[in-house]
């Protein structure tokens, strides 16, 4: 591996930076924030229906799990953003991993109930999935590893699947290619969305760090205006005193 990686994985490794790995993730659908309530609200909504319909209730349980996952990911990420606890990361990116796997159980196992209408629910969960990645999660290398495996993980079961029901037939073998054919553009445009990130979060330190230069410099600014009243009250005074012959003994 070439020495830029392991220079980035160390500088990854200082409290500082890990900080803000918690901090970006505890932004990203933050705990009470309307991003959360839609993530949670839509995948329950469709996993009820889902149990009402067709009597599935596997769904309904793994979304459970995932809503228990995403709800302390998010509570511990705050938390320790507000503590500035770093000691919390592993248990945080832990928690993350946790639901990623959870979200990929449940599109692998809708894939495996029989039906079309199953199959394009699947394929919306990838894509929603896809679409989460790059939105929310292209920040840090660990946090994309940690979100980007289980999700490909899954493509590769749904695969194993499809040859284990067809065997060697055409349709598992495009399914596999397509999966290869598209896993490097999106490698590519997850490394592009990390690197806008990367310098959209650069543009902002340097912002929040002349805000408070800015806020720095009208503060010293107010205090020497206010001394420099005060200085020409008492000079002011004290050519009042000698303009009248009043000598001054301390």
């Amino acid at each position: 591996m070439p020495p830029r990686f392991f220079k980035s994985y160390a500088l990854n490794k200082t409290p500082r930076n890990r900080l803000g790995q918690i901090a970006s993730i505890a932004e990203a659908e933050a705990f009470g924030s309307l991003e959360y309530f839609a993530n949670v609200g839509l995948l329950s909504t469709a996993t009820i229906l889902g149990w009402l319909a067709f009597g599935l209730w596997v769904p309904v349980l793994i979304v459970a799990v995932y809503v228990t996952f995403f709800t302390l990911e998010k509570w511990c990420a705050k938390r320790a953003v507000e503590k500035e606890d770093v000691s919390s990361y592993w248990l945080v990116l832990g928690l993350l991993c946790a639901r990623a796997v959870t979200y990929c159980a449940l599109f692998v196992y809708v894939w495996t109930v029989e039906g079309d209408v199953f199959k394009f629910a699947t394929i919306a969960l990838v894509v929603a999935a896809t679409i989460n990645m790059f939105v929310f999660h292209a920040t840090h290398f660990e946090i994309i590893v940690v979100v980007f495996v289980p999700v490909w993980f899954g493509h590769i079961v749904i695969t194993g699947t499809a040859f284990a029901q067809h065997g060697l037939a055409l349709e598992p073998f495009m399914f596999l290619l397509v999966s290869l054919f598209i896993l490097p553009y999106f490698l590519l445009a997850l490394k592009s969305a990390q690197e806008r990130w990367t310098k959209n979060d650069i543009i902002r330190q340097s912002l929040n760090h002349t805000q408070k230069l800015d806020a720095l410099g009208q503060l010293v600014a107010g205090v020497a205006h206010d001394f420099n009243n005060i200085l020409t009250v008492t000079r002011g005074n004290a050519e009042l005193l000698a303009g009248s012959g009043v000598s001054l003994h301390y």
